[in-house]
């Protein structure tokens, strides 16, 4: 009865002040119909339920609207393309793509972000390993951005990953993904390295179709020739984060 109230004083609300609901078909904008802003304020209600469910560890239910959400039968209005505003930083050291990818996911929910430095103290990061893969990341993310709940995501299967990345994106969240481009074979991301394999962590703000949109703290490193913000093929991207995974 609570979901079905709030979504009828959604739609009331929207009707009262006449201000329909847009989405970018084939590169035009376009009015959503009255069932299409339906569907997308349930899908709303959804996804709040889903972040709850994670915020308190209850991953049965959380997992379950997961499946609701991003079936492969599900009409999903927004299920082929979304992304949140990033700002990119680039690394200010060879081993800090760790705190700079961290810096661009704060960048997206908080104005004022801490300095690489700063994180990379929080982070415990290094010279010799760089940053570790761990629930250190969550501690640090869930301090600065506590309306969320981050949580590391290590070796799921490719489906996981990618609900997982898109249910945060539609939240209005970015994720930390981490992973190795190999010098070369299935994994080796273009423009990476080619003379040794790269453990890297990047920031992902976005999905489409078949790609993640990627914000990389490496644009600016020596032996990198890559823009400071790409898109990474959904083969490749789980090539990539195959050995780790993400924080999301």
């Amino acid at each position: 009865m609570k979901k079905i109230t709030i979504l009828v004083l959604l739609i009331a609300s929207m009707v009262l002040v006449n201000l329909p609901l847009f989405a970018v078909m084939d590169g035009e904008c376009k009015p959503l119909t009255m069932e299409e802003q339906i569907k997308y304020h349930e899908r709303m209600i959804l996804l709040e339920e889903m972040i709850e469910a994670k915020k308190q560890d209850n991953l049965i239910k959380a997992n379950k609207l997961h499946n609701v959400l991003y079936g492969k039968n599900l009409n999903n209005i927004r299920k082929y393309y979304n992304s949140v505003s990033i700002t990119h930083y680039g690394q200010e050291t060879g081993y800090y793509c760790g705190p700079a990818a961290c810096k661009s996911v704060i960048s997206v929910v908080n104005s004022s972000v801490p300095s690489q430095s700063t994180l990379a103290s929080e982070l415990g990061t290094n010279p010799s390993t760089g940053t570790e893969f761990g629930s250190t990341f969550e501690n640090v993310l869930n301090n600065y951005i506590p309306s969320h709940s981050y949580s590391v995501l290590y070796n799921w299967s490719n489906d996981v990953v990618d609900q997982s990345i898109r249910s945060d994106i539609d939240a209005g969240y970015g994720v930390i993904a981490n992973g190795c481009s190999a010098a070369s074979g299935e994994s080796h991301i273009s423009g990476y390295p080619t003379n040794v394999d790269v453990w890297h962590y990047v920031a992902v703000y976005g999905y489409g179709n078949d790609y993640f949109r990627i914000c990389d703290p490496a644009s600016n490193q020596p032996g990198f020739n890559i823009s400071s913000k790409y898109n990474l093929k959904y083969s490749k991207f789980m090539e990539f984060t195959s050995q780790r995974g993400v924080i999301w």
